[in-house]
């Protein structure tokens, strides 16, 4: 015999689960619960009495739950595998694709066998100037990579190569006390000093006065720095000048001068001279 937990109703039939008044789970009853049946009787459901259809009214309604299927379980422990898995694909493409970019990432060529440093070496003419053309003293260590320069930018470097030329061999034929050569580094027209718009033959008169006291001229140029225009016809080159000379009287000293340049024909012509700095004079 079997009874409902709820309602107290008591069923003889043993084939029966669940209450057939409210549903719920049918338990064995008590020893002191379970009435005499007589081997003949034939009930199936055996009403409870007044009593316990009141208590039945006041308990609440307790139904059975279902224990969790064994599928069930086994799906949520697939899904949540799947999941993992998903995750740590995801993750370990994002490595690989990281590690393909770093390796073959394209590395920036160095191209600091053509450069050309714009300041050059202090020296002097005839042995006390370095040669005409300026050598680069670059260390393969001293500058980061470059990429390689454009058309543009070569014609640049040249540009500033051909006015450092000049430059220094202007500085070699005054050491070398030969005027005309000397005055034909300047333009038809120069500014000079604190005049302006001198002629070269101007010019030419100064300096014929100042060759003329001295026997023995030394010029030593040093940090020389090029620049250009945008056009690439124009220059300034700023440098130090240091100079011993000796004769019918002596002088010496060191400045900071500029000289700007145009190119006329082909060559680089002095347009203007000054002097910036003045660090002494003897």
């Amino acid at each position: 015999m079997k009874m409902c937990p709820t309602c107290r109703t008591q069923y003889t039939d043993d084939t029966l689960r669940f209450c057939l008044q409210d549903g719920s789970l049918l338990i064995a009853p008590l020893p002191a619960d379970t009435p005499t049946v007589a081997f003949d009787e034939t009930p199936t459901v055996v009403r409870a009495s007044d009593s316990q259809v009141t208590a039945r009214a006041t308990q609440p309604d307790v139904k059975a739950i279902p224990a969790l299927k064994p599928k069930r379980r086994r799906s949520i422990i697939v899904s949540v595998f799947l999941a993992c898995a998903t995750l740590i694909l995801l993750f370990a493409g994002a490595a690989i694709g990281y590690w393909i970019y770093q390796h073959n990432r394209p590395e920036v060529a160095n191209n600091n066998s053509g450069n050309t440093s714009s300041k050059q070496s202090p020296g002097n003419v005839s042995g006390y100037f370095p040669s005409p053309t300026p050598r680069s003293t670059v260390s393969p260590t001293s500058k980061p990579p470059r990429p390689p320069e454009t058309p543009a930018e070569t014609d640049q470097e040249s540009a500033k190569q051909a006015v450092s030329r000049s430059v220094y061999s202007w500085g070699s034929a005054a050491e070398a006390g030969d005027l005309d050569s000397y005055i034909g580094k300047y333009a038809d027209t120069v500014d000079y000093y604190n005049r302006s718009s001198l002629s070269r033959s101007q010019v030419r008169n100064d300096k014929a006065r100042a060759f003329s006291l001295y026997s023995s001229m030394r010029m030593t140029l040093g940090n020389l720095n090029v620049s250009l225009d945008e056009t690439g016809t124009r220059g300034t080159a700023e440098f130090d000048k240091e100079w011993d000379f000796r004769g019918k009287k002596n002088s010496s000293g060191k400045v900071r001068s500029q000289l700007r340049l145009k190119l006329d024909g082909g060559r680089w012509l002095i347009t203007s001279e000054r002097d910036l700095r003045v660090y002494y004079t003897n």
